[in-house]
């Protein structure tokens, strides 16, 4: 069971979860630390965490533009699952 899974959220709320996401200052204040000394092992679990969010992020993505048909109203409905994915409605 995923890490976003064990929050107990829906597929649409794993994508949006904003709260346990990492920023590129997060990033950036990891690799400072691991430079410094070995990261603990809860910094680990957060980092391989992230990634895995973002790894299946990825393959959602790329199953929809594998999927990518040749009619427009198909393309349409692709980028309109693509937004879905990616952004919460307004």
């Amino acid at each position: 069971m995923g890490f976003l899974e064990d929050k107990g959220l829906d597929v649409y709320e794993q994508t949006f979860d904003t709260s346990s996401m990492m920023t590129s200052g997060d990033v950036e204040n990891v690799r400072r630390s691991a430079a410094m000394a070995p990261l603990s092992k809860s910094e680990v679990e957060r980092v391989l965490k992230e990634l895995d969010r973002l790894v299946k992020e990825r393959e959602a993505i790329a199953s929809v533009v594998a999927n990518l048909p040749k009619s427009w109203v198909e393309v349409r409905s692709s980028l309109n699952e693509l937004s879905r994915l990616l952004w919460p409605p307004l």
